[in-house]
């Protein structure tokens, strides 16, 4: 018998081979008394006190302050770099004061030109002044003068607003800014002014009549109320009247002198005044009853 053995015999050895490998021989119970190990938890830190909303830290106020403080250092800097930067680039007119003695005609004409230019300037300045003390003069003037017109003409200042506001609108028509019409307005009133000073007239009357000449109409004003009392005295003064040119010369009899036209003259509060029996019985006496 051969002792090699074939490819069946060897697969069959190799797998009882395997079967025989070594167990576990732990007993049973003491597998099962093994507690299983616990995980541990970590317990979190516990966290600090947290700020409240909106809080700065000091740290940092201080920071953003320095921090400001630089940034506008910086901008002071650059602004003065700037400003010398300017000036070289546009220096100012280098005045050159020819030699006295190598160029005396020259420094002759230096001298006249500084004296023509300070003079200039010295007119330019007073000659503003005196505009301004002019001007001052033409308002003060003004307002009295339209004060003046004011006290004959209570609604002028109605008409003058009348006046503004249809010069406004006419110009506003024609498609001027607000700031043109300004302007424009001005003109127009130092216009008017001149105009009215150069007439010798108030300036204040030809505002009012610019104000009738663009549609102005003064409201109308109510017709004074009269007494019952002050129409009777007045129709009896007019009958008085009427009978004393066709009677002789005498007349009847009245009271202390007081007549019908006396009583006419009278104002509504001396006749309210008077009883109501006394004023009647003068007009009996007066009238002859």
């Amino acid at each position: 018998m051969s002792e090699q053995l074939t490819a069946d015999e060897s697969a069959a050895m190799a797998a009882m081979q395997a079967d025989t490998a070594p167990v576990d021989e732990t007993p049973v119970a003491e597998l099962v008394a093994q507690p299983e190990p616990v995980a541990q938890v970590e317990t979190p830190a516990a966290e600090p006190d947290k700020p409240p909303p909106g809080y700065v830290p000091q740290g940092a106020l201080h920071q953003e302050r320095e921090r400001r403080k630089a940034t506008e250092a910086q901008f002071q800097t650059l602004q003065q770099q700037l400003a010398e930067l300017q000036a070289k680039l546009n220096p100012p007119p280098e005045i050159v004061i020819p030699d006295p003695i190598l160029d005396p005609k020259g420094f002759r004409e230096f001298q006249i030109k500084q004296i023509t230019e300070r003079a200039e300037e010295k007119a330019a300045a007073e000659r503003q002044a005196m505009e301004a003390q002019q001007q001052q003069l033409v308002m003060t003037r003004l307002n009295q003068d339209v004060a003046t017109f004011k006290a004959t003409t209570p609604d002028y200042d109605n008409a003058f607003q009348h006046a503004v506001k249809a010069r406004q609108q006419e110009l506003a028509f024609y498609g001027n800014s607000p700031e043109q019409i300004a302007s424009q307005m001005e003109v127009d009133v130092q216009a008017i002014v001149q105009q009215a000073y150069s007439q010798g007239r108030n300036p204040a009357e030809l505002f009012y009549e610019y104000a009738k000449m663009r549609g102005y109409s003064a409201a109308p004003v109510a017709a004074p109320v009269v007494s019952q009392a002050a129409v009777q005295v007045q129709a009896l003064a007019e009958a008085q009247r009427q009978t004393q040119s066709l009677s002789p010369a005498g007349g009847p009899a009245n009271d202390g002198g007081m007549t019908i036209e006396t009583l006419s003259k009278m104002s509504e509060a001396e006749l309210a005044k008077m009883p109501k029996a006394q004023r009647d019985e003068v007009m009996r006496k007066v009238m002859g009853g």
